[in-house]
């Protein structure tokens, strides 16, 4: 069984927003992604946003390597998720 707790019991997307903009940076594309953009495809998988960036901007990042630094980068903020009241 997988649960999304994602905005129901922890607020995660601060870290996943600096995991995508720290992914993102690793592969060139530093700056292209705004919060507003993020939001917008929220809950959307990693590989799926990828292409659309791709598509969006011209871009030829490799989603699986992007998916996993964007992996990687979240894991190191984990700690910085915290429990909606």
């Amino acid at each position: 069984m997988i649960i999304d707790c994602d905005g129901t019991l922890v607020d995660s997307m601060p870290a996943h927003f600096e995991a995508w903009c720290e992914a993102l940076a690793l592969h060139g594309a530093g700056g292209i992604f705004k919060e507003d953009v993020f939001f917008a495809m929220g809950g959307r998988p990693t590989r799926d946003i990828v292409v659309e960036l791709n598509d969006e901007y011209n871009l030829r990042l490799d989603p699986e390597k992007v998916a996993f630094a964007k992996r990687e980068a979240f894991l190191k903020r984990i700690s910085t998720v915290t429990l909606i009241d």
